[in-house]
């Protein structure tokens, strides 16, 4: 697993939460390193969103859509167990739309394993030559955690 640490030079561009399964909570924010290239990824997967344990985007532009799927179960004293998978099909967000779209998958997934709640787990979704990363940071939570 990777877990996030405390990079100050990130900027959160996007975020979502929901329930995933018997009252666990996720919250998903992608981030974007260096803060200074933000700008370069302000459009970068179109629409995204995070329902029932899935979190995904797509993109209109390149019609392209991609994601993940979260599966975590409370074990007590604030600890879950952490299974990260790719995504099983189209989102249902593309509803009818999705002929024509095409999967491209997410580089790099992290081993499942236990995490704490409100512990950081980071995603990576792009990885540039130049250093310019872009990943989802999630948190689980046993409630609703303030926005």
């Amino acid at each position: 697993m990777v877990l996030g640490g405390a990079c100050q030079n990130t900027i959160a561009v996007e975020s979502a939460a929901a329930e995933i399964s018997g009252g666990v909570y996720v919250t998903a924010r992608r981030m974007v390193l260096p803060a200074s290239a933000a700008r370069g990824y302000a459009g970068f997967g179109g629409q995204s969103a995070i329902a029932g344990g899935v979190r995904y985007y797509y993109d209109p532009a390149t019609r392209v859509y991609s994601g993940y799927e979260v599966h975590a179960q409370a074990l007590g004293n604030r600890q879950f167990t952490l299974t990260i998978e790719m995504l099983g099909g189209p989102p249902e967000g593309l509803g009818s739309q999705v002929l024509g779209y095409r999967l491209v998958s997410v580089p790099r997934l992290p081993q499942p394993g236990v995490v704490r709640e409100g512990e950081a787990l980071d995603i990576g979704l792009v990885e540039r030559e130049n250093g310019e990363r872009m990943f989802d940071r999630i948190q689980l939570y046993n409630r609703k955690s303030p926005k």
